[in-house]
């Protein structure tokens, strides 16, 4: 699976624990360190990557598919 962490998500033992069972990781903070969250679902979305966040202001009715 292709995932897409969260800054507040992106701990190094999720990011290890993930990659560690074959995932495909990429880290909002490297990748895109300044990115709104409207933004991070957009690269999620067109990247086809699961976006983990804890920011439950974040998530809303739009998100969901």
């Amino acid at each position: 699976m292709r995932f897409l962490l969260d800054a507040c998500a992106a701990s190094r033992s999720m990011h290890e624990a993930l990659t560690g069972q074959g995932h495909d990781v990429m880290s909002a903070l490297e990748a895109m360190p300044r990115a709104s969250d409207d933004e991070l679902l957009a690269a999620a979305l067109a990247e086809e990557r699961i976006l983990i966040t804890e920011d439950k202001d974040a998530a809303s009715s739009r998100w969901y598919a």
